[in-house]
């Protein structure tokens, strides 16, 4: 006999748990948590294992009872998309999420203790998980109580929902009168608790669950447009065009809206944008919007933010062309608008087209620009985040480690009532406004940031109903090979020692932002550290020279007498440029110096390269913290706030990763990440399920929007 707690349909494949105190006898291979599936599609089978039974020591005493006990205690579900098996043992239970069907691979992304919810007696409490509210509540039934709750993961506390006892439950979408008479035919006495419990869950539930998707999105989307708003940043445009390339392979057509200002002077910014456009499939189109008269002036220093955040102000009419020009052609599915673009907003809402901001940052950094805002505001005058940075005074943000307060964004550090800040933070004020916010990174990575997004009441009424909600669809990284050519650097890797070689990459502005001085400092550490090394420099900017030759480095000049010839063999120096992603995924590296960039630290987590940490500009300071503090996978270099790290603080550090335990540690800690990052896209996996609630959410929105 089939039970509810042991069969669950997810994604057109049904699952069975294995009954092994029946099965056991006739088949001892089997583990206890074995599961039986059968793809409807397909018309196969094929056993899954499960996460629990490898875990266990297969020797004698408890162990071995656990194990043959396990089926009782196992349930399997669907939440968010995926397989779910939750498994009770002394009073928890933890939650599995199968984030990737092919190889069978399990994250754990709950541990619920029981024992509050049986004030005090001592019984089996098998949990069935049915649905996360969209506050991350999870609403469970509690066998064999029958009991239905609401779990609260950040409290780790329980509210009952008063249904009275219930044998089996199953979540259903749809109306209960339209199903067919045949399968209304059931018993008065089952029909009225049945009635009673639909009737109660909505009531105390009410708006929390989700609603159903309306729409089939490959369906609909057949003839309608996504435009991607990418802004100026390259950092921001590459995730932003990865993101593109999975748009059209569900059958949507991309329209890239791209701003030219820059490209006459920025050299390098022209390059990058012409290598990833160049790279781009066929079926994704870029339009340049036509100049404005006049633009302002965007320059590479501290004040480049405020000419960034007028030239976008500007731009909404142009945008405004052109969105009105698809409409003859096709009509919007959506637009999605690089987050510091956020003005566009002012566009897409008199048009009345959904909109979503696409950040190319990690989670526990949208949690610090959603809540920035409203840290300050309450009654009397309060200290402003310059005169708390002073004090060295850290932030204590939901979801976010505590980070000092002078690892904002400069811009916050501001007199507040200069330009710079009132305008920073004007613009971050409308953080909240979009339809949606999209993230660069994977859910498991961030649990805690993702967790604190999740929640509705995270920001105060006053500034908005509810928390926009977040979708988590990294990794967005380039592909190996998808730079043309091959790069001296590769060939020097091929014949270098696995995991032998730090690499070191400062980003497209990381470089200049340094001294000569600290370029020296750099290679006297590399030099005595004795380990093998590839390194990208940059010259540092310089006022005497034009600005279209900054980068170019005379290697001669700025590094140490000799340098090059006595580390030639075991280091290689290269100039501007080296293909990132491929490098990082090379057997041969086995460390990463960083300046943070969320892009970077990206690729190098799911390449499972270590790191060591050190912000220059932006949001790397964030960055830094959630590398180091939340997530373990990197290490922090001593003396970059002050402007120069020592040669041997940088010989100290690379060698405590190459050499020491600690070292391994962190291997180890970003090995496991770039395993679940590997799978996310993948069928069943988190962020494919978070990109296709995205497609849905937003035709919901709009599902049949045409521009007038």
């Amino acid at each position: 006999m089939l039970e509810s707690r042991s069969t669950v349909v997810v994604d057109a494949v049904v699952y069975f748990l294995y009954n092994s105190m029946y099965f056991g006898d006739f088949y001892p291979h089997i583990d206890p948590d074995c599961i039986a599936s059968f793809d409807l599609e397909r018309e196969e089978w094929r056993d899954l294992p499960g996460p629990i039974s490898s875990s266990l020591a297969m020797d004698e005493g408890e162990d071995m009872y656990q194990y043959i006990s396990m089926w009782p205690r196992l349930t399997l579900s669907e939440l968010k998309g995926s397989l779910v098996l939750s498994y009770y043992l002394r009073c928890q239970s933890d939650v599995w999420f199968l984030t990737d069907v092919e190889s069978g691979l399990w994250v754990k992304e709950y541990s619920i203790n029981t024992v509050s919810t049986t004030k005090g007696m001592i019984e089996t409490h098998c949990i069935k998980p049915l649905v996360v509210l969209s506050d991350g509540r999870l609403v469970v039934h509690l066998i064999p109580t029958g009991l239905l709750l609401i779990y609260d993961p950040r409290t780790n506390n329980f509210d009952e929902v008063r249904t009275g006892y219930i044998d089996g439950v199953a979540m259903y979408t749809g109306s209960v009168l339209s199903l067919p008479n045949e399968e209304r035919q059931i018993e008065p006495r089952s029909a009225t608790a049945a009635a009673f419990g639909v009737a109660l869950l909505h009531n105390r539930l009410g708006d929390m669950i989700k609603k159903p998707n309306k729409v089939n999105h490959r369906k609909a989307s057949m003839k309608k447009t996504i435009v991607l708003y990418p802004g100026l940043f390259v950092s921001h445009f590459a995730p932003m065009m990865q993101l593109a390339d999975f748009f059209v392979e569900e059958g949507y057509a991309v329209a890239v809206a791209l701003i030219d200002i820059t490209m006459d002077h920025d050299v390098a910014l022209a390059t990058a944008v012409g290598r990833i456009i160049a790279s781009a499939k066929p079926s994704i189109t870029v339009h340049r919007l036509p100049r404005i008269q006049d633009p302002p002036a965007i320059t590479n220093d501290e004040r480049m933010l405020l000419g960034y955040y007028e030239t976008i102000r500007r731009y909404n009419e142009p945008l405004r062309e052109f969105l009105c020009s698809l409409q003859p052609r096709t009509s919007i599915h959506t637009v999605v608008v690089d987050a510091p673009s956020v003005d566009a907003l002012d566009v897409t809402r008199e048009l009345r087209v959904p909109a979503y901001t696409f950040f190319a940052t990690n989670a526990s950094a949208v949690a610090v620009f959603l809540q920035l805002p409203w840290i300050l505001r309450s009654e009397g005058r309060q200290p402003s985040f310059r005169e708390l940075a002073e004090v060295d005074a850290s932030l204590d943000i939901p979801g976010v480690p505590l980070m000092p307060v002078s690892h904002l964004m400069g811009q916050y550090l501001e007199d507040p009532e200069s330009e710079m800040y009132k305008v920073m933070m004007g613009v971050t004020r409308r953080n909240p406004e979009p339809d949606g916010i999209v993230v660069n990174t994977v859910a498991s990575l961030e649990p805690r940031a993702v967790a604190a997004l999740g929640d509705p009441r995270l920001l105060p009424a006053s500034v908005c109903k509810r928390t926009p909600p977040v979708y988590c669809v990294g990794p967005l990284v380039a592909a190996p090979g998808e730079t043309k050519g091959e790069h001296e650097c590769l060939a020097w890797l091929d014949k270098q020692p696995e995991r032998s070689v730090v690499f070191l990459c400062f980003g497209i502005l990381g470089e200049v932002c340094h001294t000569e001085e600290q370029l020296k400092e750099i290679a006297l550490g590399l030099e005595s550290s004795r380990h093998r090394f590839l390194w990208v420099v940059r010259a540092p900017i310089s006022k005497e020279l034009p600005e279209s030759t900054h980068g170019n480095p005379d290697l001669d000049a700025l590094l140490p007498d000799g340098f090059l010839e006595r580390t030639k063999g075991r280091g290689l120096v290269v100039k501007m440029w080296a293909p990132q992603v491929e490098v990082l995924r090379h057997r041969a590296t086995g460390l990463f110096v960083t300046h943070c960039g969320w892009n970077s630290a990206f690729e190098a987590i799911t390449a499972g390269v270590p790191m060591i940490c050190w912000p220059l500009y932006a949001e790397q300071k964030m960055n830094k913290v959630f590398m180091v503090e939340e997530a373990r996978i990197g290490v922090e270099v001593v003396g970059w706030q002050q402007g120069l790290v020592s040669a041997e603080e940088v010989e100290a550090k690379v060698r405590l990763v190459m050499e020491s335990e600690e070292g391994e540690r962190l291997r180890a800690r970003v090995a496991e990440h770039r395993d679940v990052a590997a799978v996310a896209w993948k069928r069943g996996g988190s962020s494919r399920a978070a990109f296709g609630q995205l497609l849905s959410d937003a035709g919901n929105l709009c599902p049949e929007q045409t521009l007038a």
